[in-house]
């Protein structure tokens, strides 16, 4: 039996039919795992260009809108960042309102 570094064992002599798969369809599944790779990369990458974003709002003391999912409209300067939250000091509050980045469908500063 004959080992493919990149599919194991060779099925070929068990069954007395043809490998799983040709070396063309090798090729084109590989192809399209590299390009997914290339759009998870991209992705994260985005991901932390999004988060710098914040940061430097937060340095700035920028009054920035969050608009949520459901509609609501979350005003203020933001005071934190972590992974999943965002904490947003807001006119008239005692205490930041604490935002969850996924519940955020756009942000915006006051200026724009």
């Amino acid at each position: 039996m004959s080992e493919h570094p990149h599919r194991g064992p060779s099925q070929a002599g068990k069954h007395g039919g043809s490998p799983g798969i040709s070396p063309s369809e090798f090729h084109e599944l590989r192809a399209k795992v590299l390009d997914l790779e290339k759009q998870l990369s991209e992705a994260l990458s985005e991901k932390n260009r999004w988060n710098e974003g914040l940061r430097k709002w937060q340095e700035q003391k920028s009054v920035v809108q969050f608009k949520l999912l459901n509609g609501d409209l979350v005003n203020g300067v933001i005071v934190w960042v972590d992974r999943y939250t965002i904490g947003v000091e807001e006119h008239n509050r005692e205490s930041p309102t604490i935002v969850h980045k996924g519940a955020i469908a756009t942000i915006k500063t006051r200026s724009e």
